[in-house]
């Protein structure tokens, strides 16, 4: 198993949740508010700098004419980690962290934002749970 995956492994037993992995890409499915749950996946990219990134995403769906671009964006002057973005016209929540330097509890707290806002883009946007 990769560093990564013993990382996820890691993560999945202090969040008590359970992860799949394919090709590289690990999956967490995360509680959110409501009984609602949201898809985090995580995957490394070497960083440009001194070591690799982990990557964290959750896809929100996909982007149209009528989204409101501006209010996306705003919303990423409230968060601590995660950011919205447009990739490949599919809205996207995203956050990054060190491989390195990754500690669970800082982790957790990342997966947590990027999940909760994904959830509730999603939730705002299309009404349901799609990913």
């Amino acid at each position: 198993m990769s560093e990564l995956g013993h990382f996820m492994q890691d993560l999945s037993e202090a969040m008590e949740v359970t992860f799949q992995a394919s090709e590289g890409v690990y999956s967490l499915e995360m509680p959110t508010s409501g009984g609602r749950t949201q898809v985090v996946h995580a995957f490394v990219q070497e960083s440009g700098m001194d070591g690799d990134m982990i990557v964290f995403y959750t896809p929100v769906g996909e982007a149209s004419d009528e989204t409101d671009w501006e209010s996306l964006l705003e919303l990423n002057v409230g968060t601590v980690y995660a950011r919205v973005g447009v990739i490949e016209g599919e809205i996207v929540v995203l956050a990054g962290q060190m491989l390195d330097s990754a500690d669970v509890s800082e982790v957790i707290a990342i997966l947590s934002e990027v999940g909760t806002l994904g959830d509730m883009l999603e939730n705002l946007l299309y009404g349901e749970d799609r990913y």
